[in-house]
C-alpha cells in the first residue's frame, strides 16, 4: 500500500526510521491468521438468524471483527481497551484503511457488551476524542456486538455532531449490519458458526449480492490493477472473455452462464412430460440479485427467441424496449412484464445468451414434432398439450361420434367394429390395445363457434413403452381422410333410403347415395390446420416457383406474421435482380408491375420498366420493409404468370436462390406460431 502519511496529518506522530508512524500492536494471539477460531453454534428456530454476537466472548468478537475487516481493509493497528483479562473487557481498537481509500485513516472500536448504555456511549467517543489518534483519523466506527441501538439514538445524534466538529464521521455497526456485512463473506460464517449456519445463510443469492458490491467497488478502486482486474472481469476493455461462458444441455435442459446473464431451460420435450418448456432468467446486477424471472414458451417464442442475426430494435426484438429517455445511459429491457434497466454491455450479452437459446429451443421444438410426427400440426391446450389435426362442422364432429357409436367393439365383429366408449371422444381399439385417444373440441381463436378442432392426444403416446398400437399425429390424420370420413360417408347413404326406395326409384337414389359419398370425401368436409413448409426435403422446388412465391406473399401480406422479420439490403436486391431476368419473357401487365414497385414514372411496356428498375437498384431506393416487401413478390408473380414452365432452369435455381432468406424466416417463423398461439 502506497500511502502519503504527510497528508494524513501522521507526521506529528511517533514514526519509525522510515517515516512511518507507529500504531498500537497490541495484537493478541488470537488475531493472526493461524489462531484457531472457536466455533460460537446454537440452535436457533427455523428461519431466525444462527448470529447471537452478544452471546460470544470478548476474545471470540475480537478475533470474529479481525477477520470480517480484512475482507477489505488493511489492518495496521491494534489497541486494547481496559484492563487485559478483565470482566467485562473494554474492547480493542483496531486501525485500518479501507483499499478503495487508502489515505483515509479508519479507526474500528470493538465491543462485546451483552448492554451498551449511553453513558458508555458518551464515554467512549469522548475518551477517544481526547486521545492520540482523533487528530488523524477520519473514520470513527463503533462496533457492537447487540442488537439494534436500544435507546442510543440521542446519544448518538449528539456524539457524531462532536465527532463532525473534529472532521471525522461518525460510524455505528449493531448487530444487524454484521450480518448484512457477512454476506460478503461465507467463509467467516463457516469459520465462526458453522457449516450449518453457511449453508443456510450463506447461499447463492447471498453470495452473488456480495459479489456484485465487491464488482462494482472493484470497478472505482483508485489501484490501477485492481480496477483493471476489474474490467478485464466483464469484458469492457478486452472483449468478453470466453473464460466466462459456461454453457452445457441435455435433450431435456440447457443451461448458459454468461457475464450479465445465467439462463436455465426446461426444453419442451413431450416424452419426458415437460411440453411445453420455459426458462428462468437471472440478471446479473447489483440491483436484482436473487431475483428469478420465469419465462413460459408463449411468452419466450414471441418475444425472445428466434430472432438470430436481427438487429438490436424493438421490432425485431420485441423483449427489447430501447434506451432510456434521459441522458442516462442505460437500456430497457421487458422479461415477461418484468422491465428491468441494464447497461449496454448487459444488453449484448442478453441478446448473445437469447441467440444461443433460439438454436437450442427451436431446435428441441423440432425434435418433438418428428417424435409425435405431428410437424406441420399446431398445438394447442386442453385438458394438457393436444395436437390439432383438422377441423370440422359440429354436425359432422356429431356424425362422427354417432358412427362409432354405432360400431361398438361390443356390438359387432365388422372391420369398423372398432370403438369404444365414443361419447365425447374417439377410442379406436385393436388386438393389441388402443390407437389412440382423439378428442372433439371448440378451441377459442383457432375454431369459430360452429367448429370442432379434432385433437390428438400426445400424452398416450409418450406413455406407452410399446407403441406398436398406437398411431402417430401423421397416422391419426391419414386414417381419418383416407378411411373414416370415406366410411362414414357409405355408412350414412346405406342407412339413408329404405329397400323400398331403392326399389322404386333405383336411379335418383343410387346418384343421392354417390353424392353423399362424394360429399364425405370432399376436401371441405373438413379444414386443414397444418401448415406447410418450403424448406425441408426441397418442398418448395416440387411446388414450383410460381406457387412458392404464391405462398410467400400470402404470408408476407400479414403484417402481425412480419413484424420480426429483418432482411439485409443484399438480400433484397436479390428479390430485384430475379425480377430483371423474368422481365426478359415480356410476360404480365407491365404498369401493375410499376405500381407495386412504387415507381414514380408509368411504365408502358417492360423495356421501359427495366430501365426504372435498374436505377431504382443504382440508387439504392428499392423496397426493403418486410411488410411492403410482398409488393415485389405481387410483380414477380405477374411477370411468372400462372404457369413458371417457361422459366429457364437456371434463372430458376437464381430465384429460389434469391427467396431462400425468406423461405428461412417463413418457416422458423409457422414453427414459432404453431407452439405458441393457441397455448
Amino acid at each position: 500500500m502506497n500511502v502519503n502519511w504527510g497528508t494524513l496529518g501522521l507526521e506529528t506522530q511517533e514514526q519509525d526510521a522510515l517515516g512511518r508512524p507507529i500504531f498500537p500492536q497490541q495484537w493478541g494471539a488470537h488475531l493472526h491468521d493461524l489462531a484457531s477460531a472457536t466455533v460460537h453454534s446454537q440452535h436457533t428456530p427455523l428461519g431466525a438468524s444462527p448470529f447471537s454476537f452478544s452471546d460470544m466472548s470478548g476474545e471470540q468478537f475480537e478475533q470474529f471483527c479481525w477477520w470480517l475487516l480484512r475482507k477489505d481493509h488493511d489492518l495496521v493497528g491494534c489497541q486494547v481497551l481496559g484492563k487485559q483479562g478483565a470482566k467485562p473487557q473494554g474492547g480493542i481498537d483496531l486501525f485500518a484503511f479501507h483499499r478503495s481509500q487508502p489515505d483515509v485513516l479508519r479507526v474500528y472500536e470493538c465491543k462485546c457488551w451483552k448492554r451498551f448504555t449511553p453513558g458508555a456511549l458518551r464515554d467512549t467517543v469522548d475518551r477517544f476524542l481526547s486521545g492520540r489518534w482523533a487528530d488523524t483519523a477520519r473514520v470513527f466506527t463503533l462496533v457492537l456486538s447487540s442488537s439494534g441501538v436500544q435507546g442510543l439514538g440521542g446519544e448518538w445524534i449528539e456524539a457524531r455532531r462532536k465527532l463532525a466538529d473534529r472532521g471525522i464521521e461518525g460510524v455505528i455497526w449493531t448487530a444487524e449490519h454484521l450480518s448484512e456485512k457477512l454476506q460478503a463473506a461465507p467463509d467467516v460464517i463457516s469459520r465462526f458458526f458453522g457449516e450449518m449456519a453457511a449453508a443456510g445463510w450463506g447461499a447463492g443469492w447471498m453470495r452473488r449480492v456480495a459479489f456484485h458490491d465487491a464488482l462494482l467497488q472493484a470497478l472505482e478502486d483508485p489501484r490501477p490493477h485492481v480496477s483493471r482486474l476489474a474490467h478485464d472481469f466483464i469484458g469492457q476493455e478486452r472483449g468478453a472473455n470466453e473464460e466466462l461462458i459456461t454453457c452445457h444441455g441435455t435433450d431435456r435442459g440447457w443451461f448458459m452462464r454468461r457475464p450479465w446473464i445465467e439462463i436455465s431451460a426446461l426444453l419442451p420435450r413431450g416424452k419426458e412430460f415437460q411440453y411445453p418448456g420455459s426458462a428462468i432468467v437471472s440478471l446479473k446486477l447489483p440491483d436484482t440479485a436473487g431475483v428469478d424471472v420465469v419465462l413460459d414458451q408463449k411468452w419466450m417464442l414471441r418475444n425472445f427467441l428466434g430472432h438470430s442475426e436481427s438487429p438490436v430494435s424493438s421490432e425485431a426484438r420485441p423483449f427489447f424496449k430501447g434506451p432510456l429517455a434521459s441522458d442516462k445511459i442505460g437500456e430497457i429491457v421487458d422479461l415477461n412484464h418484468c422491465r428491468f434497466i441494464i447497461p449496454p454491455e448487459a444488453l449484448k450479452e442478453i441478446i448473445k445468451a437469447s441467440d444461443a437459446l433460439s438454436d437450442v429451443y427451436l431446435g428441441a421444438l423440432r425434435q418433438q414434432e418428428s417424435d409425435w410426427e405431428s410437424v406441420g400440426f399446431p398445438v394447442v391446450t386442453w385438458n394438457g398439450p393436444q395436437v390439432a389435426l383438422c377441423k370440422v362442422d359440429r354436425r359432422v364432429w356429431e356424425w362422427i361420434l354417432a358412427f362409432a357409436n354405432h360400431h361398438d367393439v361390443r356390438k359387432g365383429t365388422t372391420e369398423w367394429h372398432i370403438f369404444h366408449e365414443a361419447q365425447d371422444r374417439l377410442m379406436p381399439f385393436c388386438e393389441l390395445g388402443y390407437r389412440g385417444i382423439f378428442w372433439g373440441v371448440n378451441i377459442p381463436d383457432l375454431c369459430d363457434e360452429s367448429e370442432i378442432a379434432i385433437l390428438w392426444d400426445p400424452s398416450f403416446l409418450d406413455g406407452r413403452a410399446d407403441r406398436r398400437a398406437v398411431w402417430s399425429c401423421i397416422d391419426t390424420y391419414t386414417w381419418i381422410y383416407e378411411e373414416l370420413l370415406p366410411a362414414i360417408g357409405r355408412w350414412i347413404s346405406a342407412s339413408r333410403f329404405t329397400r323400398l326406395q331403392r326399389w322404386l326409384h333405383p336411379k335418383a337414389t343410387q346418384n343421392e347415395m354417390a353424392r353423399i359419398v362424394e360429399t364425405w370425401t370432399s376436401a371441405w368436409i373438413v379444414s386443414e390446420v397444418r401448415s406447410v413448409h418450403l424448406l425441408p426435403g426441397d418442398a418448395f422446388r416440387s411446388l414450383g416457383l410460381f406457387l412458392t412465391l404464391s405462398r410467400l406473399q400470402s404470408f408476407y401480406n400479414i403484417a402481425g406474421r412480419c413484424s420480426r422479420a429483418h432482411f439485409s439490403l443484399e438480400a433484397c436486391m436479390g428479390l430485384y435482380r430475379t425480377l430483371l431476368c423474368l422481365l426478359e419473357g415480356g410476360r404480365g401487365n407491365a404498369p401493375y408491375m410499376g405500381a407495386n414497385l412504387g415507381l414514380r414514372a408509368s411504365c408502358q411496356d417492360h423495356a421501359e420498366l427495366r430501365t426504372h428498375l435498374a436505377e431504382q437498384m443504382r440508387c439504392g431506393t428499392i423496397i426493403t420493409e418486410p411488410a411492403s416487401v410482398e409488393y415485389v413478390m405481387r410483380a414477380i408473380l405477374e411477370a411468372i404468370g400462372e404457369d413458371d414452365g417457361w422459366v429457364d432452369p437456371r434463372i430458376r435455381d437464381a430465384a429460389f436462390e434469391s427467396l431462400m432468406p425468406w423461405m428461412v424466416f417463413h418457416d422458423r417463423q409457422l414453427l414459432i406460431e404453431r407452439h405458441s398461439r393457441y397455448i
